[in-house]
């Protein structure tokens, strides 16, 4: 489990989050929305400890994390950023058994446990038959793919995640959303896809200059009356015979907000 209590952040004077309180339960997909620059990537980045924070705290499983090592995070939480950055020089196998190297340290060494668990990693991910190839010629939807093997090889219960979906088709958005929801433990995820939101996700989190404005199911936060007023938009919501949410946006009319 995930606790936040009286998060703040800073950068020099600007405040970029504000009194952040929210638990994320172990087991459970939570979503972060907001518009550019509400502070979603912010506040991911103070649970994973990269960012520290100048008020309130971060704890997983009950421990502060600001008193443990990088080491001990690394054990626990796993981040997938919006697009890996590949080294061309790198295989898809070299990179996914980098998981193993954060988990366990430099001196760890590779060795037959980590072979079979880079194995079993692609496998789930459905790369399992790329496992020479160079990251240098994967699309993007691919290159997700081995940044959520490596996580599985990292093996830490709680998952972050930056707008994993950016940048790819609705096929890949679709695939790498079924990973995510089938291979985390507990995840964190920060979207714009508020469909995704509807059909996958326990709770949402609506952030708007660094607060959260809401907090709960996506049937109960996902709604007109609050998100017109965070996006500034006029929101329409329309549900199909899954009872997935489908958005659409209007503008407000001129003196209408």
């Amino acid at each position: 489990m995930i606790r936040v209590t009286g998060l703040t952040v800073h950068a020099g004077p600007k405040q970029l989050l504000a009194g952040i309180d929210v638990t994320i339960p172990t087991g459970s997909t939570t979503a972060i929305v907001g518009p550019n620059g509400s502070g979603k990537t912010t506040l991911l980045r103070a649970l994973n400890g990269v960012l520290t924070p100048t008020g309130g705290r971060v704890e997983i499983d009950g421990t502060d994390i600001a008193r443990r090592s990088r080491r001990w995070m690394a054990q626990r939480v796993a981040y997938v950023g919006q697009r890996l950055e590949p080294d061309p020089s790198l295989t898809i196998a070299d990179e996914v058994a980098l998981g193993a190297l954060a988990r366990r340290g430099p001196l760890a060494g590779g060795g037959r446990e980590v072979d079979e668990a880079v194995a079993e990693a692609l496998e789930v991910v459905g790369l399992a038959d790329r496992v020479t190839a160079r990251l240098a010629v994967l699309s993007g939807g691919e290159l997700q793919r081995v940044a959520i093997a490596r996580t599985l090889v990292q093996g830490a219960g709680h998952v972050l995640l930056d707008e994993p979906t950016n940048h790819l088709d609705p096929r890949h958005r679709l695939e790498i959303f079924e990973l995510v929801r089938r291979i985390a433990p507990t995840a964190v995820v920060v979207l714009h896809d508020l469909e995704f939101a509807t059909r996958s996700c326990d709770q949402v989190l609506v952030l708007d200059e660094g607060r959260i404005i809401a907090g709960g199911s996506p049937h109960d936060v996902l709604v007109p009356a609050t998100l017109d007023p965070v996006y500034q938009v006029r929101t329409h919501v329309l549900r199909g015979p899954d009872d997935v949410a489908h958005f659409a946006f209007t503008l407000p009319l001129e003196g209408q907000s």
